[in-house]
């Protein structure tokens, strides 16, 4: 049984260092193929976020590692809150995103205007 823990420990963060290392090839992605066509502050701000979520995924790949103890050590510790500090990035840039797409957003559908007013 307590293999099958160890594994699903590694399995775990195999996941989240597969999903940080996928937000990394994203913001790669946005930073050098987006750039050049279209620099917006939507594509900026999808830049930023990807890094960051890119960050997060890639620490708290280790936070199963290093939970396979009983007792709690400052590598835990330290770990942990180097990821919510993380987190924190990927939230304010998240809601950056969120401000500069609606930002840029039409007011209203002219389609659905022009029927209601002849």
């Amino acid at each position: 049984m307590n293999i099958i823990y160890y594994i699903l420990l590694i399995l775990r963060s195999a996941i989240y260092l597969w999903v940080g290392v996928e937000a990394f090839f994203l913001h790669y992605l946005y930073n050098y193929g987006y750039e050049k066509f279209k620099p917006t502050p939507i594509i900026r701000m999808l830049q930023l976020f990807f890094f960051f979520l890119g960050a997060f995924f890639v620490i708290i790949a280790f936070i199963p590692l290093f939970s396979h103890k009983s007792n709690l050590i400052i590598e835990d510790l330290i770990v942990r809150n180097i990821s919510a500090i993380v987190a924190i990035f990927v939230g304010i840039y998240l809601t950056k995103f969120r401000e500069a797409s609606l930002e840029n957003s039409p007011k209203g559908n002219k389609k659905n205007e022009t029927i209601f007013t002849k």
